[in-house]
């Protein structure tokens, strides 16, 4: 697999999380991109990678993956 570069992200849940739940629903919520995902620490911590959108050349295009990846996550966030 060849891999572009990306955009990653340091996000920590509240609790231990099951990464394959999570690679799931982001694959879904980046449109059938598989992101690269990775524990750090703890199983609380991952660190997520995507290509998404990573050609895209408008200015809002970071915020744009940003949104992807909060729809994608924040059932598990312990947000309303």
């Amino acid at each position: 697999m060849e891999f572009d570069g990306g955009r990653s992200y340091t996000v920590r849940f509240d609790k231990k999380i099951d990464v394959e739940v999570i690679r799931a629903e982001l694959k879904t919520a980046f449109e059938n991109e598989n992101p690269v995902i990775k524990t750090v620490g703890d199983a609380a911590t991952l660190d997520i990678t995507t290509s998404y959108l990573i050609k895209d050349t408008r200015a809002d295009a970071d915020s744009l993956v940003e949104t992807k990846l909060y729809e994608g996550l924040k059932k598990h966030l312990g947000l309303k």
